[in-house]
This record gives structure tokens, sequence and C-alpha cells, in this order.
């Protein structure tokens, strides 16, 4: 079996998505994100109430919620963003032109502008689809 296919700028933008939607590792950094500097900042700002400027405290205190309901959403543009920068970044072989998956017996064989790669079929742990691509999973933990 042989699949052709080539990468285009949405298709780097779709695998990042997914990447940080479904990746324990990303979802474990966004809650800890997240949580973590909301409850700080809150605990900061009661700590203030008490103990310093008032004013201030409020400002905290009020920046905790602000930051649990505005970070998530940045974030997911943040990463938006980098896949973007990595794929214009300079002429990358990687990504360009033409690339072939072919299934043999032992191995499934990656062709691309920057050369050719063996991996036995004991590698792939799975396979995603998503309405426009299909995802090779080559380690135990891959999210995407």
């Amino acid at each position: 079996m042989e699949i052709e296919f080539s990468v285009a700028e949405a298709d780097v933008l779709e695998f990042c998505e997914y990447h940080n939607e479904h990746s324990e590792a990303a979802q474990a950094t966004r809650r800890r994100n997240t949580y973590g500097y909301g409850f700080s900042f809150m605990g900061f700002g009661i700590l203030l109430l008490f103990f310093g400027p008032t004013a201030l405290g409020v400002a905290f205190l009020l920046l905790g919620p602000f930051w649990i309901l505005y970070w998530p959403r940045h974030v997911r543009h943040l990463y938006r963003k980098q896949a973007a920068a990595l794929w214009r970044e300079g002429r990358n072989p990687i990504f360009e032109g033409s690339h072939v998956l072919r299934l043999d017996d032992t191995n499934l064989v990656s062709i691309s502008p920057s050369g050719e790669s063996r991996m036995p079929l004991r590698t792939v742990q799975r396979l995603v689809t998503t309405p426009h691509l299909l995802l090779v999973c080559l380690a135990k933990n891959c999210s995407g």
C-alpha cells in the first residue's frame, strides 16, 4: 500500500491543534498554568487585603478568576501562532514537496525530499483520523 501526499500550512496547524487538545502533557501544563496562576493570584490578593494595600489586594483577587477564564483561550492562540511560525520559518524539506508513505511486509517507509526512513511496523502504535488528516502515532504516548 502506498499513499502520496503533500503538507500545507493548514495541515501543520490542524496537527498542532490536535496535539494540544489530546496530549496528556500539554493538558497537564495548561491546567497547571491556568489554575496554578489563577489561584496564586487570588491567594496573593487575599494576603494583600489583610496585610497590604487593599486596592492592590482587590486587583489581584479579581485577576485570579479573569486569568482562569482568559488563559485557556489565549494558549490556543499561542499554539496556532507557534505552528504558523514553524511553517513560515524558511524552507524546510520536512514539509516541502511530495511525500510518500509506503507499507511493506515489515516496515513503514516514509519518503520525502529530505530523505527516506524505515520504521518497523511494531513502532506504529495507532492511527488517528481527523476530518482532514491521517495521523500515524509511532510512540506509546503519542497524542498526534
